[in-house]
């Protein structure tokens, strides 16, 4: 049996809370302050809003809102 890899979908809080500090990619089912797709680290994760850092600020993103999510690589 082999881990899980890099397109693990994150779809739970719990799923997400396994992997602060690691980069993420999500995309949202509606944009939000006119973008739908952040890639960046997982800065924080809640009950129902995940906070990813984009461009030095973070961002807080609904996970009811959220049409896929996995881990990025570092580019």
């Amino acid at each position: 049996m082999s881990s899980p890899g890099i397109d693990r979908p994150l779809r739970t809080a719990a799923h997400f809370a396994q992997y602060v500090g690691e980069t993420v990619f999500v995309e949202l089912t509606q944009p939000l302050e006119g973008r739908r797709r952040f890639k960046g680290p997982l800065a924080a994760a809640g009950a129902e809003t995940i906070e990813v850092e984009v461009d030095g600020q973070r961002v807080a993103l609904p996970i009811g809102g959220i049409r896929r999510a996995h881990l990025a690589p570092d580019d």
